[in-house]
């Protein structure tokens, strides 16, 4: 169920389209769904709210039919690529946050005994946190800033602001333990909140 997804894509809209309640029906089966809410901005480590899921052009909801690795149904933003360090999403998150070294790094004294530990931030790779020590030598400043900004928290607070923070995926769990889907001669049929027909698909 993990594995198992659909993909709903917005072409072009002059309004965002509501497309929680929206149903998702098999012929072959009968079984149906319904699009659920969603969380807009995701907290880790709380409990979310959760909303409307509203699309805009150009946007994608993955109607995935397990359980969220994290608990639960959000919209990508910059820096979602954080959650992926240790935790496996299908279809694969995409990881493109903002590099360490493009942060605000004033409070690190720009020291002799700083360049280590400033040439290693330079090179930290993008969406991952420390995980391991670092040298007894370098700075509280440096280290500090290595533990406590590189992080997704510490990310969402300082570009959440940014016009370009929110990606243009949903990741929608409908947290079921067996799969809805044949994989093969099925007829999936895609409802609005009237009943009406927006979209088929068969294989």
């Amino acid at each position: 169920p993990k594995k198992e997804y659909l993909h709903i894509s917005v072409g072009t809209t002059k309004t965002p389209i509501n497309v929680t309640g929206w149903t998702v029906k098999s012929e072959s089966s009968g079984q149906t769904v319904k699009i659920p809410k969603g969380t807009y901005l995701y907290f880790a480590g709380t409990v979310n709210s959760e909303e409307d899921i509203y699309l805009n052009s150009g946007e994608t909801l993955y109607l995935i039919t397990g359980i969220s690795p994290n608990g639960a149904s959000f919209k990508t933003n910059k820096c979602s690529g954080y959650l992926s360090q240790f935790q496996t999403f299908t279809p694969y998150l995409y990881t493109s946050c903002p590099a360490p070294k493009n942060e605000d790094l004033s409070s690190i004294p720009k020291t002799v005994k700083n360049d280590d530990c400033l040439d290693y931030i330079e090179r930290f790779p993008t969406c991952r946190i420390q995980t391991q020590n670092t040298p007894a030598n370098w700075s509280y400043e440096c280290t500090n800033f290595i533990y406590t900004k590189i992080n997704y928290p510490s990310c969402i607070n300082t570009h959440k602001s940014d016009a370009d923070f929110y990606g243009k995926e949903w990741r929608i769990y409908l947290k079921r333990s067996e799969r809805i889907w044949k994989d093969r001669r099925e007829k999936i049929v895609l409802y609005d909140s009237i009943g009406k027909i927006v979209d088929t698909l068969e294989y």
